[in-house]
């Protein structure tokens, strides 16, 4: 009798110790297909590698907690220090807002490795009322991976890969990436949290993603340290109403199938927008206030609409050949330090097209580094007495340095126009690219022309 007992203490001690192990029954709810944790048998140790087989569906309750076993080192898959969790079923973790799920380390210092979504295309895979804290990398899961390679941010908290899923409502913190999507097809991110990560958001390899409503904060970066919000490179990738504050390549994107970034607010970080090689695309109807420079091209020719740009050392920055359509947008410094200063600048042969745009407030409103550099500039307000040599005047424009576009409260950074402003009326109709509303959602034609600036006076308002 008591060799009995021993062994069932055995057993049952076991279950909370999940090492590398395909199938195993958590529960008496379990079925052939399901495995159930839940938050009864909470805390779930993990030791190794848990993997949940093909055809098998993981559900974790809601008030379960996951501690994987944390390591300083441990990122070959095949001689793995740290806990992880493979996912080559379906996971569904949905936790209530007062009941998260939580997935952390077993302890207080280094790192458990991933969760990985692998080669499961099925959208039943969510996070829901999640939290992932202290998560760090795995480089070494698959080789075809490692030309991702991208410092110690590889595969993230959660790794869709080759996968799809929803990660909604969720909070992530201080782990490596949070997300990271690889060659993956319609994967939701809307809702969360991310808080001091070192990238909040990997896609990379044709990842189709919808990345909306999300919160993004990092105290960590400082003005050398390259950490990003959403880093992204061939893909097709949504990106809307979601907040941005603390980073240095806050969404950095390079040769993108197709990329939307709309009706986003940043602040206070050192480059907004990097975008390298992408062609296909817009961005508009998004507030940045406060950093070295709101967006950044090489060899990019996605335009840009409808977007309020407040306070940066340099605004629109073209380079290499880039070749936008700059249509409706406001770029003011209005703060004193000018020193070394553009609104727009252009160089190595970039020759945008700028429509009903206002730029005051800088050293240089217009910067034009090379002289093979011919910007065509038309229907604009620009605080300047004169175009700078090599700018094409397309006529229309409302030039003098002395001039004031009439900002409703310029101290309070609101750069709406007040009624008697000269921007009012003074756009092209016929620019290409022409929104329906202004920045606010308002109708972007209310009187008999379009407006200059991010903002349409709205008459009888």
């Amino acid at each position: 009798m008591k060799k009995i007992i021993v062994w069932l203490l055995i057993i049952v001690a076991c279950s909370f110790l999940l090492g590398c192990s395909d199938f195993f029954s958590s529960s008496g709810n379990d079925d052939e297909n399901t495995i159930v944790w839940t938050k009864h048998q909470s805390p779930i140790y993990i030791e190794g590698c848990y993997v949940v087989p093909e055809g098998k569906t993981l559900m974790i309750q809601p008030g379960v907690e996951v501690r994987f076993k944390a390591a300083r080192y441990g990122n070959n898959y095949n001689d793995l220090e740290r806990g992880m969790l493979h996912v080559k079923g379906t996971i569904i973790a949905r936790g209530t807002k007062n009941d998260s799920i939580v997935f952390t380390r077993g302890g207080d210092e280094y790192e458990w490795t991933i969760i990985c979504i692998d080669s499961t295309s099925t959208d039943k895979n969510i996070f829901q009322y999640c939290k992932m804290l202290h998560s760090g990398t795995l480089e070494d899961f698959y080789r075809c991976c490692n030309h991702v390679g991208y410092g110690h941010c590889d595969c993230g908290a959660v790794f869709f890969y080759k996968s799809t899923g929803t990660v909604k409502d969720c909070y992530f913190y201080n782990n490596g990436s949070g997300i990271f999507c690889y060659r993956s097809e319609g994967v939701s991110i809307k809702n969360s949290r991310f808080v001091d990560n070192g990238v909040d958001v990997f896609c990379v390899g044709n990842t189709t993603a919808e990345i909306v409503d999300n919160t993004c904060l990092n105290h960590l970066a400082g003005f050398y340290t390259p950490y990003s919000a959403i880093w992204s490179e061939k893909s097709d990738v949504r990106i809307r109403h979601n907040s941005f504050e603390g980073y240095y390549y806050t969404l950095y994107c390079t040769e993108m199938n197709d990329i939307l970034i709309e009706e986003n607010t940043f602040g206070l970080n050192a480059i907004g927008i990097y975008i390298i090689e992408s062609q296909n695309g817009e961005i508009k109807s998004n507030f940045m206030n406060q950093g070295y420079v709101a967006i950044y091209y090489y060899r990019t020719s996605i335009n840009i609409n409808n977007n309020f740009f407040l306070n940066h050392q340099a605004g629109i920055g073209c380079d290499e050949e880039s070749n936008p359509i700059i249509s409706n947008n406001t770029i003011v410094l209005l703060e004193d330090n000018k020193e070394v200063s553009y609104g727009i600048g252009c160089a190595e042969g970039a020759s945008p097209i700028i429509y009903n745009t206002i730029v005051k407030g800088y050293e240089l409103n217009l910067y034009i580094f090379d002289p093979n550099t011919h910007p065509t500039i038309t229907y604009s307000f620009i605080q300047s007495d004169t175009l700078p040599a090599g700018c094409i005047d397309g006529g229309h424009n409302i030039l003098g340095s002395t001039l004031d576009p009439m900002f409703v409260d310029e101290e309070n950074n609101n750069c709406q126009l007040q009624p008697n402003s000269p921007c009012i009326n003074a756009g092209c109709n016929n620019a290409p690219d022409l929104s329906d509303t202004d920045i606010l959602g308002n109708p972007r034609i209310s009187g008999p022309a379009v407006d200059i600036g991010a903002y349409e006076y709205q008459w009888g308002k």
